[in-house]
C-alpha cells in the first residue's frame, strides 16, 4: 500500500525543527534557497514527487518568514502557495496585505479565500469593504462568513445591521 500523506506527517515537523534549531543556533536560514526549489505543475495542483514540491511546505516557510519580519519573502512564498491552489495561503497573503494597507492586493486574495469558503477570508473582506463604506458588499461577506460558521462573521453581521 502507498500512503503519500504520511510523508507530510513526517517531513513537516522535521522542517519546523530544522528552522527552529537554525534560528536558535545563530545559523543563517536562507528561505530564498528553499523557495527556489519549489515547483508547481498543472492547475489541478498535481505535484511532482518530493518534499521540495509541496505547496503546504511553501506556505509554512511563508509563515516563518512573516513571523521573522521578512514580509517580502512571505509575500512571495504565500503567492507561490496560493498559485498552487493552497487557499489558506491566499488568505494569509490577503490578510498580510490588509495589515500593511495594500487594500487592492488584500481584496484580490481575500476574495479568492472567501470564494473557496474560508470564512475568515469572507469576514476580513467584509471589514475591508466596510472601511470604504461599501456596506451592502460588507454585509454580504459577513453573511457568507457567518453562514460558513464563523462566529466573528456573525458578530460583524449583527453590528453592520445595527443589532447588538
Amino acid at each position: 500500500m502507498n500512503f503519500p500523506f504520511l510523508k507530510n506527517i513526517i517531513l513537516f515537523p522535521l522542517l519546523f525543527i530544522a528552522i527552529h534549531s537554525t534560528a536558535q543556533s545563530n545559523i543563517t536560514f536562507d528561505a530564498g534557497q528553499v523557495f527556489s526549489t519549489f515547483k508547481f505543475t498543472d492547475a489541478q495542483g498535481e505535484q511532482e514527487k518530493g518534499f521540495s514540491n509541496n505547496i503546504s511546505g511553501c506556505f509554512s516557510l511563508g509563515y516563518y518568514e512573516e513571523e521573522s519580519g521578512s514580509k517580502k519573502m512571505a509575500y512571495d512564498l504565500y503567492k507561490k502557495s496560493c498559485d498552487g491552489k493552497y487557499y489558506v495561503a491566499c488568505y494569509n497573503l490577503g490578510y498580510l496585505a490588509m495589515k500593511e494597507g495594500k487594500d487592492e492586493l488584500a481584496r484580490k486574495y481575500l476574495k479568492l479565500a472567501c470564494d473557496m469558503k474560508l470564512a475568515d477570508g469572507c469576514n476580513n473582506l467584509g471589514n475591508l469593504e466596510a472601511k470604504y463604506k461599501k456596506m451592502v458588499m460588507a454585509i454580504s461577506y459577513y453573511k457568507k462568513s457567518c453562514d460558513l460558521g464563523d462566529q466573528m462573521g456573525c458578530l460583524s453581521l449583527k453590528m453592520a445591521n445595527g443589532k447588538k
